[in-house]
């Protein structure tokens, strides 16, 4: 192996390290916040699957689409756990819009 070929290995190795350091330092910064804001929507939204089949009021989503946001936020906690930052925010816009548009 030359020189060259050598250092450029080892460019690109310190690269895929630090690039690894990033990403655990962009998931340590606000993990524990979106964690908490993850299993706290669970909460609620489980509770209120729990009583969707008592509320008569017009505004309130249906069971099925509770349940399927109670997937996409467990998903997004899973994304999480495994550092696929881009997944879980891409989940967690998309349960938002949908609770928005589910109770609007």
């Amino acid at each position: 192996m030359t020189a060259d070929k050598h250092h450029f290995d080892a460019l690109i190795a310190t690269a895929k390290l630090e690039l690894d350091r990033a990403h655990r330092g962009a998931l340590s910064v606000e993990a524990g916040e979106i964690r908490r804001g993850l299993e706290l929507a669970l909460t609620a939204l489980r509770e209120a699957t729990a009583e969707a089949a008592d509320t008569k009021e017009a505004a309130a989503p249906e069971p099925t689409t509770l349940t399927e946001l109670q997937a996409t936020l467990t998903t997004a906690l899973a994304e999480l756990d495994g550092g696929q930052l881009s997944g879980m925010e891409a989940n967690i816009e998309a349960a938002r819009h949908r609770l928005d548009a589910a109770t609007s």
